[in-house]
Parts: C-alpha cells; sequence; structure tokens
C-alpha cells in the first residue's frame, strides 16, 4: 500500500473494524465505512442516493471534496 499510494481503507459496515483499521493505521491510510446495500442505510434508501454518498465519502477521505 505505501509502494502504491494507496490512502485509502474502505470497509463495508456489516463486517468488523478490527482488520480494516488495523491496516489504515500500519499504512497511514484512511479508513472509511461504506454502504453497499441501499435498504441497509436508512438515510440512503436509493441506490443513486448510495452511490452519491459513497463517491463523496472517497473524495472527502482523499481530501477532493470540501
Amino acid at each position: 500500500m505505501k509502494a502504491e499510494h494507496v490512502r485509502i481503507v474502505v470497509r463495508e459496515p456489516q463486517f468488523p473494524e478490527k482488520v480494516p483499521r488495523l491496516i489504515a493505521e500500519q499504512t497511514g491510510a484512511t479508513l472509511v465505512k461504506m454502504p453497499i446495500h441501499a435498504r441497509r442505510c436508512a438515510a440512503h434508501r436509493t441506490y443513486i442516493k448510495m452511490i452519491d454518498y459513497n463517491v463523496d465519502t472517497l473524495l472527502a477521505a482523499a481530501g477532493k471534496h470540501p
């Protein structure tokens, strides 16, 4: 990850955070949680809203979004 300048670790909310958090800490990456099913995310009931949320989340983690 360091050699390839990977700065973001993505995890799905239904899986434990322990391993992704450890990877992020050891590599200096940012850990982000992103839903993969619109039905499981109350604020993003449609697929398009969920994708918009995920894109905004990735951009924010990369420092490219206000």
